[in-house]
């Protein structure tokens, strides 16, 4: 499909998908002239103080405004159609929290896989679907013909963005709450019973951020990880811009999150990170290489170094220059 192949150009560069926001804000006529010149206004100041975070801001207020301001209603009626849906719909998700589906991007990890779902299933969540990008680690097949979940089998590596590019998500859920995570994301033992119940909660108190993710955990990792110093020093970002008490306005990828309704592309912003005890981690962070199981052997072979960042012994190029332009 065109439309998903534009999609998924656009996810993989983010500086032309905020290009490609921008002009479509523009070209809305819905949205007060005003908003707009006070939008540019602060655009200019920002690029030219480089104030980056500040930057980054407004533009999401921009793309939140592109969706809001639809061209069938005010700018006033657009903020009340999308708030009352939100409300008829979160209503209708909290009491119905175990049906939510979660979508799980599955890619030759099997024993991280299989204590995310024993997770899952404590927390009560019973609708899981395995979205497997042509696995053929053994273990990973077996695990799959004896669960009793649902797996949708692409046959190709799509990557991590396959629920919005395939459209599965437009498809399956387009009015929905849903929940989205690599295998090899775990929440920790202390997160509580109520994580997602609290997830739903968040993404009511914050109705213009996409979607809402648990925090990741960076002050325990091991120094047996080579990349453990890169984690932190790239990790730190994420926990600057407290919006209230443990809420933190942060990009989320497709590490456990759970997503509003009408979320029908990738996208890394605007998002919301936890901090405790909402708090996951990234499994591996915790390796050592001197260790590596057959799994991780299996996996390093298979996978794409434009998709895994970090599972691998030396950080990929993008980050590295990410780090210095950061610096």
């Amino acid at each position: 499909r065109e439309g998903s192949k534009y999609q998924r150009f656009l996810s993989r560069h983010y500086r032309l998908q905020q290009l490609t926001n921008l002009l479509s804000w523009l070209a809305n006529f819905s949205i007060p002239i005003r908003l707009k010149l006070a939008r540019l206004k602060n655009l200019a100041l920002f690029a030219i103080t480089l104030r980056r975070g500040h930057l980054a801001t407004e533009l999401r207020h921009i793309k939140n405004e592109s969706i809001t301001y639809s061209k069938e209603h005010s700018a006033v009626e657009a903020l009340h159609l999308q708030a009352n849906n939100l409300i008829d719909i979160t209503t209708h998700t909290s009491k119905n929290l175990n049906d939510i589906p979660v979508f799980i991007i599955c890619f030759e990890r099997v024993e991280s896989l299989k204590k995310l779902v024993k997770w899952l299933e404590s927390v009560g969540q019973r609708k899981i679907i395995f979205i497997d990008n042509d696995s053929t680690y053994k273990p990973l097949i077996d695990y799959y013909d004896q669960s009793p979940y649902q797996v949708v089998r692409l046959y190709r590596n799509v990557g991590h963005t396959a629920p919005w590019i395939l459209d599965f998500v437009r498809t399956l859920i387009p009015r929905d709450y849903y929940i989205v995570t690599d295998p090899d994301i775990l929440p920790t033992d202390k997160a509580p019973q109520d994580t997602i119940k609290h997830l739903l909660q968040i993404n009511a108190d914050f109705p213009l951020h996409t979607k809402v993710g648990l925090g990741l955990k960076i002050d325990d990792l091991p120094t047996t990880y080579p990349l453990r110093d890169h984690v932190i020093e790239w990790e730190q970002q994420f926990w600057k811009t407290e919006l209230r008490a443990n809420v933190f306005e942060a990009g989320v990828d497709t590490t456990f999150a759970l997503y509003k309704p009408g979320s029908y592309n990738y996208t890394l912003h605007p998002s919301i990170r936890l901090g405790e005890p909402y708090m996951a981690r990234h499994v591996p962070w915790y390796t050592n290489p001197a260790k590596q199981t057959d799994e991780d052997t299996y996996y390093k072979l298979r996978a794409n170094a434009n998709v895994t960042s970090w599972n691998v012994d030396e950080l990929p190029e993008r980050y590295k220059k990410e780090m210095k332009h950061e610096s």
